[in-house]
Formats: C-alpha cells, structure tokens, sequence
C-alpha cells in the first residue's frame, strides 16, 4: 500500500464515522485498502460489491433503481441511501454521536472488453450520506487516456477513499494525548483526500471534478421546536425524500427523539414499534412494548412512533408534539416521528420492522372496508411483506361491551386473506389501560 494511500486510510480508521458500503462497477480497491491496515472494524460494519443489475437492485433496496442508469448520481444516490439506513440498522456509531455514521454507494462505468460499452464515458460516481447530508463526487475520466481498467479502478477507488477521508474529517478521534490505539496521533494535510486524487487524474479531469453537499443544517440544531417546525414545513416526495439543489436527499420523512435530543436519521435502529397517540404515556404500552420485544430474538430494539398527521384530523401543533415528546425524555427511551397517519406506509418509511397493535387496530388493518376494496387490502398486505414487515397483536378490553377481545379473533379474517404469517398474537399479554381514561380522571371537569 502507498505510504500516502495509507496515511489517508490510518485517518479514517481513526475518526469515529463507522458505516456500510455499496460499491457497483468500481472502487473496490479501496476496500481492499480499508481492510488492508489495522483498525479496519472502527469503521467498517458491512461492505457489497453488486455486479450483476439484480444484485444491484438488491443492494439499492426500495424496489431496485427501475429506469435509472446503473452509472449514474441517482444510483449511487440510492445505494449510499440503501448503505446509510444497513449502517443504522446494524448499530452504527456509537450512542454518543449517532451522527457519525454513514453510508456510501458508489456507481461507476469503466472500460470493457466488450466493444459495446467502449463507446461510453467512463464515469465514477461516489455518494456518501449521514444523518443530515449527502454529499456526491462525480468523476469522469478521458476516455483517449490510454488507461487500462486496472489503470481506472485505481482511480475509482481513490475517489472512494476520498470520500472516506471527507466524512472522517467531520468526526476525528476525540481521545486525548499523542497517540490513538497504541499509535501516533496523525497530522495529516486536510486536503490529502483530494491529492490522492489529483495525483492519477490529469489536470482538465481534476478540474471536470464536482462535489456537491446537499445539507440541511436545521435538522441538526436548534431547539426541539425549531427542529419540528423545519419539518413539518418540509414537503416530501412520495418517496419521503426531499428536494435539494435539485437532487434528492431522505430524511424529511422521520425524525427521531432520543436522550432529549430531536434529529432527521433518515433510518431508525429500532426494529420493534409500538405507534400510538401517547396522549398519554402510560405503563400499558411500556409493558406492551416490552412484552413484545420478549417475542422476538435476542438484541431486538424497541420504539414508540408518532404518527404526526392524522387522515380525519391533520396534523398534530408543535407545541402538542412537543409535549408528548417530553414524556420520552428517558436516555434509554426511543421515539420516533412520522408523517405517515397508515400503516402500509409506515411500512416504508420503517421497513423491516415488527408492528405492535391492539387487535381492534388488526382487524381494521385486514377490512377490504377500510382498505377500499379487496383488491386494495390486497395490494396493502403485498407492500407490507414487499418491506419485510409483520405485525404482532395484542388483546384489547371493548369499554362499550366490558369484554375482552382475544388477539386470536383476527385470524380468521388473516388467513382468508392469505396474511396469517404476517400477523402474530400476544396471548399471555393484557393491560386493560387506555390514555382516554387517564385523560377522563385528569382533565378538570
């Protein structure tokens, strides 16, 4: 290894950002470089390299990249987003600076032996996304170089490497003295990402380099109410992805409030939900929650999830979620906001997640009545196992009968919709609790 390729390597192992890579077409030796020198499990949690486009479409997630080009920034846009939320699933950074964790997805053309693609450009793309920006390299290289495709994968994966250093410079080691891990503490040039760069490229394709940052620094400061207002102002795509200097960028869709701290993650770690209203919290759904994190394998995590908008009656006010947010306000307690008031969308919002609902909130959810029509119920259960999703049910006690309705009374309706994998029930679970009539005894008459 290049005594400056690992020098640059050395920083990255040493800074706090920890994530996932997705790497088509290109840049793989900048894995093999990562892995190469101690340190690597700092910042690696999980690298791909898609080749084939069905791999690809697998690794880019969200139905795959349809009519986009597999060179291009939307591709590794997508993938870098695919990395991103694989990187929070998986831990990420550490607690203390959840920030520091990252995706990177990188989508490059180079030269083939097949004279079909030797007309081309030869392009690299290369996006890295956080918990609040993405931030794109775009390369393209002459094709009257002469390079060989060994020549352009070196190239590919120094702007991999590039990309790497950049984020690493946002979250450097924060361990005092002269050395970290037993070894000396680096003083590396800030620039010394782009000269690893400059120094295979000739100077009209350094200056054919762009780098982009899309940021919205709202979602990283400020007071919990400033933070909401941004978003709740921010209107999203049908994908939950927002608008920015004409690209798209997640994150406008979920916001997530843990340790009193309010920010867009853009995926969540939790895999187990409870969503409600709150109003109030209350030990009913601390023991729900907790009794169906006990159903599922060991190191599962628990969330609560606020539905801000509500179908029959709008949106909730700031100051309302504000509130109830403070009832979250233990170090250990995750909630987890959305703007989505249906459950086969929260699906994609939070894909790969357990659901946990009341029976009478079950059988709605298997109603052709409530879905529309059957073919609707349909398409609805279809997106929820499309997202690997499921739903566990608990039993719920009927005030205006004074009985209690078994989680079992909806699997009827589930296998004649051909759903009963999907549906699971909480049999030796009853709190007979309810928020409304804790708001009965203590609202003044």
């Amino acid at each position: 290894m290049e005594p400056s390729i690992r020098c640059v390597v050395d920083v990255v192992h040493a800074s706090r950002a920890r994530g996932c890579l997705s790497l088509a077409g290109g840049g793989t030796k900048a894995l093999s470089w990562l892995v190469g020198a101690p340190g690597c499990s700092r910042t690696l949690i999980d690298a791909r390299v898609p080749y084939a486009r069905e791999a690809t479409d697998e690794a880019a997630g969200k139905g795959g990249l349809g009519t986009t080009s597999y060179a291009s920034v939307d591709a590794a846009t997508a993938l870098a987003e695919a990395s991103y939320e694989r990187a929070v699933r998986m831990g990420g950074a550490s607690g203390r600076d959840a920030r520091a964790t990252f995706g990177l997805g990188a989508a490059c053309a180079l030269t083939s032996e097949d004279v079909r693609d030797m007309r081309g450009d030869r392009r690299c793309f290369v996006v890295t996304r956080s918990a609040s920006r993405a931030v794109t390299y775009e390369m393209r290289l002459d094709r009257e170089s002469g390079r060989t495709r060994f020549d352009e994968e070196e190239c590919a994966s120094r702007l991999v490497l590039r990309a790497l250093f950049e984020e690493a410079r946002r979250f450097p080691d924060d361990v005092e003295g002269d050395s970290v891990g037993g070894r000396e503490r680096l003083d590396v040039s800030p620039d010394a990402g782009m000269d690893l760069v400059r120094d295979v490229l000739s100077t009209s394709e350094m200056e054919g380099l762009v780098v982009t940052t899309m940021e919205e620094s709202a979602y990283e400061s400020g007071t919990t109410r400033d933070v909401l207002e941004r978003w709740l102002r921010t209107a999203s795509d049908d994908d939950g992805s927002e608008s920015i200097l004409g690209r798209r960028i997640r994150g406008a869709e979920m916001l997530e409030f843990t340790g009193g701290r309010l920010t867009a993650v853009g995926a969540s770690r939790a895999n187990v939900i409870l969503s409600g209203s709150f109003n109030p919290l209350h030990d009913g759904h601390r023991e729900l929650l907790a009794a169906a994190i006990a159903m599922k394998p060991l190191g599962a995590i628990g969330a609560y999830e606020i539905g801000v908008t509500n179908a029959d009656k709008g949106t909730l006010a700031v100051d309302e979620i504000a509130r109830r947010l403070e009832q979250f306000s233990d170090p250990d307690c995750v909630c987890v906001l959305t703007k989505t008031p249906l459950f086969v969308d929260k699906t994609g919002v939070l894909p790969g997640t357990t659901f946990v609902v009341g029976v009478d909130t079950a059988i709605r959810l298997l109603d052709p009545k409530y879905a529309g029509s059957q073919e609707a119920l349909s398409d609805s259960l279809e997106r929820v196992r499309d997202n690997s999703c499921d739903f566990v049910v608990a039993g719920r006690l009927d005030r205006s009968t004074a009985t209690f309705v078994p989680p079992h009374d909806v699997f009827a309706s589930a296998r004649a919709c051909g759903a009963a994998s999907l549906f699971t029930p909480m049999n030796d679970f009853r709190v007979d609790l309810s928020s409304t009539e804790i708001r009965a005894k203590t609202t003044p008459r």
